[in-house]
């Protein structure tokens, strides 16, 4: 049964029920990103944090789970935000050759990754053998209000499925 979080990695992510940390960025083909605005146009916004274009597990969940069903999304009014402290060229490498139907950010610094507390430190050195100074694999849905409604803090692997992403969207939005 699913829940309205799952957290394989304890302490990391935001809490159900917060108000999310707004974006203010830009994609990686300079396209405005703002959470607020973002929220007037759509009836939820879901963030994923991803490793980076090198992680095939990333790539994996991308070809067999989101690019797919990426009309699922669409058909909610539900737009996917794809956020990677990984380099912008490399990012529009795999965009354009996997031609991804949503928009990435590369957050370089880990702007956004440490506000949604999916940033892995040093403290955690060999958390499923990640390397430090990448996100953890997460998604957080948030509603019109801008509030946290559901989230899934995942490990090396694990990622939900489209069944369980479909099923937050159409219960907490």
């Amino acid at each position: 049964m699913m829940t309205e979080t799952h957290i394989s990695t304890p302490n990391k992510g935001l809490t159900i029920g917060s108000k999310a940390p707004i974006i203010d960025t830009k994609d990686i083909y300079d396209g405005e990103i703002n959470l607020d605005n973002l929220l007037e146009k759509y009836r939820g916004v879901m963030i994923e944090f991803w490793r980076g274009n090198w992680w095939a597990h990333c790539k994996k969940h991308f070809k067999s789970v989101l690019i797919p069903n990426h009309d699922e999304f669409v058909k909610r009014n539900v737009v996917l935000i794809s956020i990677a402290v990984d380099n912008p060229r490399k990012m529009k490498q795999l965009y354009e050759r996997y031609e991804i139907p949503f928009t990435f950010v590369a957050d370089r610094r880990a702007e956004i990754t440490n506000l949604y507390n999916v940033y892995l430190t040093e403290e955690h050195p060999n958390h499923d053998e990640f390397q430090p100074k990448h996100a953890i694999p997460s998604k957080f849905l948030i509603n019109k209000e801008g509030i946290i409604v559901w989230q899934y803090i995942g490990t090396k692997t694990d990622r939900p499925t489209i069944e369980i992403m479909i099923d937050a969207m159409d219960k907490y939005l």
